[in-house]
């Protein structure tokens, strides 16, 4: 890393008296500024997000149940180490999930809760933001005075209690907070010999421990006492208070101490930034080892006591086991612009670290020009990738295969397939129903030669690689001809047997040339509608690093900026920045040996898909390389491949979309990216939903008034995703009046829809009876058992009436068969008995499964608990509050019970996503955009 790049031309004086000032002088963004302005400078990046639900306060936000009647939750089981002592690399691959942009944010750290804290060194404020990427209250006045509540420079911030406490470089002191308000309580100088501070965390033993830098005299960890601010002890320089700065082999003489953090058994770990390395020391101060790290700065510890520590050095983050051992080092450096996920000087980091939750790190940019604190999965082995669907034959009839090579989904989730030998493409429905076609053989615009690779880009324009014509076409979803690219050649912008093709999210193209010229292309979107202009290039033939024999598929991480291309005859794959910088190479070993790999893709945490020619079936790997699992044998049944090709994602469902070149068909897998539904509870009495973000006991992680709760004419509960977001928010039958009120989100407030359907004393059901990705509704008729169904949110007549039940039966819906439409059921409570069918049509249906589960007088209610693609079923036992789940439609045993709910309460399911922000002249709530 050029620190002159990365911080201005400063002088060597200044930098080692603190890194970041000269960059917020020279920017002209220290100074005094009102609350509202500092509060304005905090702005959401639009990255995609992976929700992880932090606990709730649950004084602030409800229980269901009652806490009284609960046991305290229990933790989630820490992995054990893998032979060796190493914690597995596996379970720690770093992602990019979301980003919230400030001035210029350094210091982070997080709270028991999952609350996440940023110190704002040219805001000179400390801002709060929840796991989830909700911008919660922000800390100090902005000011760089000394009154109570200035924090100019903040370096750090540490939370004891409901006390948040902030250390200020200007002032040399730490101010009280309380989390709660956000008021400012008292101050206090940092005690023993002055300096100012450059890092604060809070210890096990509620101490403070803040790191001080003051050279050539001061370079010191001291604790103190946060109830009067008095010094309890410290470490530097063999323990002397106040210790010489050295560059020292001695174990406690420190040269910059930045930053201390503990795991969990209360030893005691600082980056010592000018001596290279981190020191560990016993809870009592006694010397334990050293870990070598260059230029070491923000430094966090998850709860299986695996160190994540920034090298400032090289600007990025490595990732260690207790022993020092390497785990991962992650330096997604950009070239191009910058983007959250990508470090130009990576200055800080926190663990959130909560039960029953992946471990999320959240690392800070310190860099005017990208000023982003960005959020990182830390992804476990992913769920098994189920078949759910498959279709094609060969010939070349509508709906027919000639080695179907490429595969693209566009945003309504409508599925694109190149027929290479057929030289055409073919368009299906997300459930494989044939829509359209286009191509004929030859070289005119809308003709084919060998299409191979597709993309879609954020416009829904298809990008098609026309092998043999050496060319990119782009088409319309429609199939209508927009614009050419390329021709054969070896010059830029000319191919050899274009392959594999990719599109990022700024709309960069991305090329491999499978033929003669062994490269990678790519393009960047100009002014005119569609066109391109060349961007960069890299590769060459040979077998060495960054050259290829035979690169045949691509893929782009957007969060990181890197780049994964297939060499076919390298049997490997290469990883390199999105502007051709060769990163590394990557050959899997064991279950994951590549025979002769045809393509490449991601899933949305990073995970890497290798398709392989050789083996006939589906590698999975991490972003190290680690072997993760296969998917599919070789043969012609379902989830068996014939030489499978590059698959794709579905944008909405997840869902990964397999060519199956050999079998000429399409295969459909299971989400690599679970959200299960989870339960939720609605109590009559006060109107109000009671959400949980786990299938376990524990408290609510929010709630939401919404509906009448006045006796007899009380509200009847529903939930459904109306907007095709696929978030599940609230709404309400009303039963006196036959009205549906919905909401758009999971929030109080006035309904986003309110139409009549039904009549007094229907009963209400919600599902996507057309597969369009939004819920429709239905009211049940009790007196003639018929079910009205309708696909749209207002008044009108019924698109189904199915006849299925009788007078005593209670309405359900789910997607029974996992085809992604729902159809109707209902549960007989008198016999604890569900009928449900498969078929939305108007008429008598007989129904398709018939499944004993539960017991007199429970409550029905529908969801899929394990994202297996189907739903499963639910019930409320209203005598206890117990809810009951089972996964399938077989058996009589609930798979889960859970404590939640209590007597009275009705049960529901769905995906709630992260706990919603309501905006209040106290609280400021910026949510991450969602792509």
């Amino acid at each position: 890393m050029n620190l002159g790049k990365v911080f201005r031309v400063i002088s060597i004086a200044t930098v080692l008296a603190c890194l970041w000032r000269p960059v917020a002088q020279a920017a002209g963004l220290l100074g005094a500024g009102s609350a509202d302005a500092a509060a304005a400078r905090v702005t959401v990046v639009p990255v995609d997000v992976g929700v992880v639900s932090a606990p709730a306060d649950p004084l602030a936000l409800g229980l269901a149940p009652n806490p009284a009647d609960l046991p305290a939750p229990e933790a989630a089981p820490i992995a054990a180490p893998e032979a060796g002592g190493a914690y597995s690399s596996l379970s720690r691959t770093l992602h990019a999930t979301g980003a919230v942009s400030f001035s210029l944010p350094y210091r982070v750290s997080a709270d028991a809760g999952g609350n996440v804290f940023v110190s704002d060194i040219t805001a000179n404020k400390v801002f709060m933001v929840s796991n989830d990427g909700f911008a919660v209250r922000a800390f100090g006045t902005g000011r760089t005075g000394k009154a109570l509540g200035d924090v100019p420079g903040p370096e750090g911030a540490a939370v004891i209690g409901d006390s948040l406490f902030v250390a200020s470089y200007y002032n040399q002191n730490i101010t009280r907070f309380q989390v709660s308000t956000g008021a400012a309580i008292d101050s206090f100088a940092i005690p023993g010999a002055a300096g100012p501070p450059f890092g604060l965390t809070a210890g096990p033993d509620a101490k403070l421990y803040v790191t001080q830098y003051s050279p050539p005299t001061n370079c010191a960890v001291k604790a103190i006492d946060p109830a009067t601010g008095a010094l309890v002890t410290s470490f530097g320089s063999g323990g002397v208070v106040g210790g010489a700065c050295g560059a020292s082999t001695s174990p406690l003489q420190f040269n910059w101490p930045k930053e201390a953090a503990f795991d969990a058994t209360g030893n005691i770990y600082v980056t010592d930034a000018n001596n290279n390395r981190i020191v560990r020391m016993t809870s009592a101060g006694a010397f334990d080892r050293t870990y070598p790290v260059s230029g070491p700065d923000g430094l966090a510890i998850d709860r299986a006591n695996t160190v994540f520590v920034v090298d400032r050095a090289n600007g990025g983050v490595r990732h260690l086991d207790s022993e020092g051992a390497v785990l991962g080092t992650y330096y997604a450096s950009y070239t191009k612009v910058p983007r959250a996920g990508n470090f130009s000087s990576a200055g800080d980091l926190a663990v959130v670290d909560v039960p029953n939750a992946q471990p999320v790190v959240w690392v800070s940019n310190v860099d005017s020009g990208a000023p982003y604190v960005t959020r990182f999965e830390t992804t476990s082995v992913p769920l098994s990738h189920n078949f759910q669907q498959k279709w094609g034959t060969p010939g070349s009839g509508n709906g027919q295969f000639a080695q179907p090579y490429g595969v693209a989904v566009d945003s309504a989730e409508n599925v694109y397939v190149t027929d290479f030998s057929n030289n055409r493409v073919q368009k299906f429905d997300k459930y494989g129903a044939w829509l359209a076609s286009w191509g004929t053989p030859g070289s005119g615009d809308g003709q084919f030669n060998g299409p191979w690779g597709i993309a879609v880009d954020a416009r829904d324009r298809v990008f098609v690689a026309d092998a043999n014509n050496h060319r990119i076409q782009i088409f319309d979803t429609s199939g209508a001809f927009l614009d050419t690219l390329g021709s054969g050649g070896t010059q830029g912008g000319q191919f050899t047997l274009p392959a594999g093709i990719a599109i990022d999210r700024l709309g960069y193209l991305y090329v491999a040339e499978f033929g003669a010229n062994n490269r990678i292309q790519v393009f960047s979107p100009s002014s005119s509608p569609d066109g391109f202009v060349t961007y960069a290039s890299w590769g060459g033939t040979g077998t060495a690093n960054g050259q290829f024999s035979s690169p045949i598929g691509i893929a782009v991480d957007s969060a990181q900026g890197l780049t994964y291309n297939v060499d076919y005859l390298g049997r490997r794959l290469q990883v390199w920045t999105w502007d051709g910088v060769y990163v590394a190479n990557i050959t899997p070993s064991g279950l994951c040996v590549l025979t002769a790999p045809g393509g490449v893709w991601l899933d949305p945490r990073g995970t890497i898909y290798i398709s392989d020619w050789g083996a006939s079936n589906i590698k999975q790997v991490d972003q190290n390389g680690n072997c993760i699992g296969v998917i599919g044998s070789t043969g012609s049944g379902d989830l068996q491949f014939s030489s499978p090709s590059a698959g794709a994602i579905s944008p909405r469902s997840g869902q990964i979309l397999v060519p199956d070149v050999g079998n000429d068909r399409v295969q459909r897998l299971g989400s690599p990216n679970p959200r299960n539904d989870t339960v939720a509870v609605f109590r009559p009495g006060t109107g109000t939903f009671y959400f949980r973000n786990s299938n376990t006991t524990g408290y609510a992680d929010f709630r939401a008034a919404f509906g009448n709760a006045a006796a007899p004419a009380r509200d009847v509960p529903v939930v459904g995703d109306w907007n095709g977001d696929g978030i599940a928010t609230i709404g309400v039958f009303r039963s006196s009046t036959g009205e549906f009120r919905l909401r758009d989100a999971n929030l109080p407030g006035a309904p986003h829809f309110s139409f009549a359907f039904g009549h007094p004393g229907d009963r209400p059901v919600v599902g996507d009876w057309d597969g369009d990705g939004k819920d429709g509704v239905g009211v049940y008729q009790p007196s003639t058992g018929t079910l009205y169904l309708r696909n749209t949110l207002a008044s009108g007549p019924a698109d189904y009436a199915v006849l299925l039940g009788s007078a005593t039966d209670i309405p359900v819906a789910g997607d029974w068969n996992g085809d992604g439409q729902f159809s109707p059921g209902v549960y007989l409570p008198a016999e604890g008995r569900f009928h449900l069918t498969d078929k939305v049509a108007s008429g008598v249906v007989g129904f398709d499964y018939d499944v004993a589960f539960g017991a007199a007088g429970d409550q029905p209610f529908t969801g899929d608990w394990v994202n297996q693609g189907s739903t499963g079923l639910g019930l409320i036992r209203s005598s206890t509050g117990y809810l009951l789940l089972m996964n399938g439609l077989t058996g009589t045993t609930p798979d889960a019970s859970i404590f939640y709910g209590v007597s009275g309460d009705i049960g529901l399911g769905g995906t709630w996503g992260p706990p919603p922000a309501a905006s209040t002249a106290a609280t400021i709530y910026l949510p991450l955009v969602r792509n």
